[in-house]
């Protein structure tokens, strides 16, 4: 059965301008499968459909199950807006698609600069 993990955010955390690098790892993925991470606004939901992060797609096309360590650092332009976050693995396989790892988070890039709201775009 194939898992995940997402390292590099921690539940809860608070990000600013710079968001860190994220690792995901990713062990049995199932043949005859795509895994990918993706971003949605809120709380973690399942059966949401999110902004898929770039560099994080995986096709299994061979006849057994492979591992990956996937790296992503240029992610940023996923975030349309400050708030609740939530990241995910997703694993779409001939049986479905399961959740295998999954991490909440609030993006704040509004700053005060001597009383003015200022909205940081990156």
């Amino acid at each position: 059965m194939a898992d995940g993990s997402i390292s590099g955010i921690t539940t809860n955390q608070r990000l600013r301008l710079d968001l860190p690098q994220v690792t995901f790892a990713l062990n049995d993925l199932y043949p005859s499968s795509t895994t990918y991470a993706q971003v949605y606004k809120g709380n973690a939901q399942l059966g949401i459909v999110g902004t898929i992060v770039p560099g994080s797609a995986v096709v299994i096309n061979d006849s057994i199950p492979q591992d990956r360590v996937l790296i992503a650092d240029k992610y940023a332009s996923v975030f349309d807006s400050n708030g609740r976050w939530t990241m995910e693995l997703v694993t779409v396989t001939p049986f479905g698609i399961d959740r295998l790892a999954y991490v909440s988070f609030d993006i704040e890039r509004t700053i005060t600069v001597h009383g003015t709201l200022t909205s940081i775009e990156e």
